[in-house]
């Protein structure tokens, strides 16, 4: 039991240390595709904007020929510092040949978008 009450005060503006909840937070690169050994990988280049450490969830959603969603994959970006950079590699897995829009994109690890989005075109 306290004798005295606890207060909390805030003050100022701007973004609190570790979170930041627009799609300006993490700004993607040129988004590439690669050939790993045996599977076709995105390449997801990210700066961090915000002005504290960022850990995001990469995702990359599978578009075929008729726009359907045909798969996706996520990769992860732990504790990017402020101001620099970082990049994901998301692995595709089990896609017939052809052509595929690959659109990329971060969100902080409770779900909230912080980059815009980018497309890439991906050929298997």
């Amino acid at each position: 039991m306290l004798d005295i009450p606890l207060l909390l005060t805030v003050s100022g503006t701007g973004t609190i240390s570790g979170s930041c909840n627009t799609t300006a937070c993490m700004a993607p690169g040129s988004i590439t595709s690669t050939n790993l050994p045996v599977v076709k990988a995105v390449v997801s280049p990210f700066t961090n904007t915000s002005n504290a450490p960022q850990t995001v969830i990469v995702y990359a959603v599978v578009h075929n020929a008729a726009g359907q969603t045909v798969s996706y994959s996520t990769g992860t970006l732990n504790n990017v510092p402020a101001g620099g950079s970082a990049t994901s590699y998301e692995v595709l897995f089990g896609l017939a040949p052809g052509t595929y829009s690959v659109t990329v994109f971060a969100t902080s690890t409770s779900g909230t978008a912080v980059s815009t989005s980018s497309t890439v075109s991906v050929t298997v």
